[in-house]
């Protein structure tokens, strides 16, 4: 589904003092598009998220998916967090399945595809701490997917894993999203994972916090980091990055 956000102003309250956190985002996303949004820390990535799956409604503006506008948290808003947030007692299938019984055989039949698209074929039974991160994380993506969402989100979920673990689920997540055609969007401070995933990237300017850029990645799949084209690209990427890095120093919001 087509999103289309529009965030005119977002604010937080930090003791008696407001602080402007988004302002005057507005930014369409097509049907089956893959964004990454980097920034600076602090420009509002995770919020802007947030109010995208409908965690956050307190802000002026609206989000829309398709028709229909997000009033709040709903299946058709897949979320992945950093954290893969599994529940310890209960085993892989049963984490994806979650609130739904794996006695319904549609039920169980989807899980078991899924388990299948994250490649965790095997580990059924397994609980999460017989798993690494990478398969926590896989475990999360798909239990995101389950419901079937119009989107998906995801807030830097391959941050705290390490270089090897980090690409080999970069290529899954690409997997899924060329077979499921879901949108996507994905926070990040990786310029060489925005680069390698996206159809665009949307680079954010510091606090207030708005899209400065979105630039395309004209680019085919599957990449490779290590061609001219690839660099091109990322070089592209970094250079408009440094300007609101640069921003963000100069009006003291980085220090």
């Amino acid at each position: 589904m087509t999103v289309s956000i529009s965030v005119k102003e977002k604010i937080f309250l930090k003791g008696q003092r407001e602080v402007k956190v988004l302002e005057h985002v507005d930014v369409t996303i097509d049907q089956g598009e893959f964004v990454t949004i980097i920034g600076p820390s602090g420009c509002g990535k995770s919020t802007l998220l947030k109010i995208v799956a409908g965690i956050d409604s307190d802000y002026e503006g609206f989000v829309k998916i398709g028709n229909r506008e997000v009033k709040g948290p709903g299946t058709k808003q897949g979320f992945v967090f950093q954290e893969h947030r599994l529940f310890p007692w209960l085993t892989v299938e049963e984490n994806i399945a979650a609130n739904l019984s794996l006695r319904n055989s549609e039920v169980r039949r989807q899980v078991h595809e899924l388990i299948e698209i994250v490649r965790l074929s095997g580990f059924e039974k397994s609980y999460p701490r017989e798993l690494s991160g990478g398969m926590s994380q896989r475990v999360a993506i798909a239990r995101a997917l389950l419901r079937d969402p119009e989107v998906l989100l995801l807030d830097e979920p391959f941050g705290a894993l390490d270089a090897f673990t980090r690409k080999h689920l970069q290529d899954v997540l690409l997997d899924i999203w060329k077979e499921r055609q879901t949108t996507m969007i994905l926070v990040t401070h990786d310029i060489d994972e925005s680069v390698y995933l996206a159809n665009r990237v949307a680079i954010m300017s510091p606090r207030p916090g708005t899209v400065g850029k979105l630039i395309p990645i004209q680019l085919p799949y599957p990449r490779n980091r290590t061609n001219e084209a690839f660099q091109a690209a990322r070089q592209q990427v970094l250079a408009e990055f440094e300007k609101t890095e640069e921003v963000h120093l100069l009006d003291g919001s980085g220090i």
